[in-house]
């Protein structure tokens, strides 16, 4: 095999490679957590796959594709455990509110959730809470505590429950995402709009089911939100 037919292989290869990879990518948000996982993991050796022998990018370009099958066949998110955010990013009520306006700016989010040392939900504070109290209150936001801005009544939910409960809460407690508590008492994750939203559109599915058309209107709604006008906090 001369080094241009070689050459002119690896290019093929890499092309089929996006092209699998881009439909696991699209069809990724409804998997579940651990199929996300394992998609992590699989993803870091995509990156590497230029570097690597015929051989060894044929055996990844073949656990692609059955990757891809499996995810299309399921299981896919049916609770909020399915789909929930498990790297959670909070606060103490004792923080001062510039510490937690830091996180959210570092973190790119429109809100942190209060916890004491146990982890048990205190409250929620969003970008808004933490302007408000500052002009409100006539202080640097150095000088104020968490617990002086933020929402100590908090709209949430189970792991186990269903993606419509979690849909449904939301909508009528009109917020963009709520914290995900345990059994005891402790703060998992949370879980948006947009999480839920995603999980409900099935790869490949189309049709007039209430539960579709109400994802997919949930989903134009967010992507709304990304402009500049988007709404801040809860």
């Amino acid at each position: 095999m001369t080094n241009k037919t070689l050459k002119d292989k690896l290019q093929e290869g890499v092309l089929d490679l996006k092209s699998v990879r881009d439909q696991v990518v699209r069809d990724l948000h409804s998997a579940t957590n651990e199929l996300r996982t394992e998609w992590a993991e699989l993803e870091k050796r995509i990156d590497h796959a230029k570097d690597a022998t015929n051989d060894a990018a044929d055996k990844l370009f073949s656990q692609l594709r059955s990757f891809r099958d499996r995810l299309r066949s399921g299981p896919h998110a049916d609770t909020v455990a399915d789909v929930m955010t498990r790297i959670l990013i909070t606060c103490l009520p004792t923080d001062t509110l510039s510490k937690a306006v830091v996180l959210m700016f570092e973190h790119d989010i429109g809100a942190v959730v209060v916890v004491n040392a146990d982890r048990r939900l205190q409250g929620i504070l969003t970008d808004r809470d933490a302007a408000i109290a500052s002009c409100t209150q006539g202080k640097r936001m150095n000088e104020l505590s968490v617990a002086s801005a933020m929402s100590s009544t908090v709209i949430w939910c189970r792991p186990e429950d269903s993606l419509e409960t979690a849909l449904g809460l939301m909508e009528s407690h009109k917020v963009h995402r709520i914290p995900v508590v345990a059994g005891d008492e402790a703060v998992q994750g949370v879980i948006t709009l947009n999480d839920a939203a995603h999980a409900l559109v099935k790869p490949g599915e189309q049709g007039a089911s209430a539960t579709y058309l109400i994802a997919k209107a949930v989903l134009a709604l967010g992507e709304k939100r990304k402009q500049p006008s988007q709404e801040v906090g809860m």
